[in-house]
């Protein structure tokens, strides 16, 4: 299965992300297939239009982060959190 498909319609350019079983997630391959066809489609002196989207119902989330458990992470979560004054 392609992880990104690319539909041409008239002038329009439309390219799909591929991962409805993971909500569209972005992975890594698709960060790197994404600029490689939008590289590809912005030099097509036929497409005059871009659209990205998600297959399925679900437009594309954002990538999994890990949480950290380094010492650091205290710091930044206090930081983040409102002050009292």
């Amino acid at each position: 299965m392609d992880l990104i498909c690319v539909e041409q319609k008239d002038a329009i350019a439309t390219v799909v992300f591929n991962r409805p079983d993971m909500r569209n997630a972005i992975s890594l391959a698709m960060w790197q297939e994404i600029a490689r066809v939008t590289e590809a489609v912005g030099k097509d002196p036929g497409v005059r239009a871009v659209v990205y989207r998600g297959a399925g119902v679900e437009a594309a989330t954002r990538p999994r982060r890990r949480r950290c458990e380094s010492a650091g992470d205290d710091d930044d979560a206090r930081r983040s959190q409102p002050t009292k004054n």
